[in-house]
């Protein structure tokens, strides 16, 4: 009689199912942004890639998960946004966007920083 194996081979480790996740999600970017509007900001194209509205409420759109973005740019110290963009806070919800390249979330924060 032949037992199952213990060790799923068909499984990914934690680090590499992160690294699958964050490739997806960056390549999900990369496919939004060739398709975006031309008259659409590089900051705006990368808001709704990364689905900030599926939790943020903006106008009268978006989820409320997380704290409303109008007028963020006011409220918060533009450090303090480069920050939540790039650190994670186990405690919050939000992930953590450190995978951005510098002109990402260069545009990212001048959009945010516009609401």
């Amino acid at each position: 009689m032949l037992r199952p194996n213990p060790i799923r081979e068909d499984r990914l480790s934690r680090p590499c199912r992160r690294t699958f996740i964050l490739s997806l999600l960056f390549f999900s970017l990369l496919a939004v942004a060739a398709f975006a509007a031309d008259d659409r900001p590089e900051g705006e194209t990368i808001f709704l890639a990364l689905g900030c509205r599926g939790c943020h409420r903006l106008g009268a759109d978006g989820g409320s998960r997380g704290p409303a973005l109008d007028g963020v740019g006011t409220r918060l110290a533009g450090s303090r946004l480069r920050e939540l963009l790039i650190r994670h806070d186990p405690q919050a919800a939000m992930p953590t966007f450190s995978h951005l390249t510098e002109r990402e979330r260069e545009a990212l924060l001048t959009y945010l920083r516009a609401l």
